[in-house]
């Protein structure tokens, strides 16, 4: 429960932050610098991406999210600059990194 209670709202607080940005929904005209913004929020699982187009490249951010009987997992994409960058967190992952950035007091 707790852990997919975790995923909701860390799924929640980025789209609070990037929602202000989204103003423009069809994304800019091709060759246009723009921001597209992507979010799917369903009950066990979510969608956030983010592409920021420049005139020489574009880079962009990918975030999916679930809660599944093993706790919850995360997976990523950074692209943008060379090599694309690839993650995955799962349950135990997830948990040893909150535990080193929000120790218990």
């Amino acid at each position: 429960m707790k852990s997919g209670m975790l995923v909701g709202v860390l799924g929640l607080a980025i789209v609070v932050w990037a929602v202000p940005a989204a103003a423009d929904h069809n994304g800019p005209a091709r060759g246009e610098p723009g921001l597209q913004l992507d979010a799917d929020i369903g009950e066990r699982a979510f969608h956030l991406g983010a592409r920021l187009l420049l005139p020489e490249r574009a880079w962009g951010a990918w975030l999916w999210g679930q809660s599944g009987p093993g706790g919850p997992r995360l997976e990523g994409r950074l692209e943008g600059g060379g090599r694309p960058l690839d993650f995955s967190l799962d349950a135990r992952e997830i948990r040893e990194l909150f535990e080193r950035w929000l120790p218990r007091r």
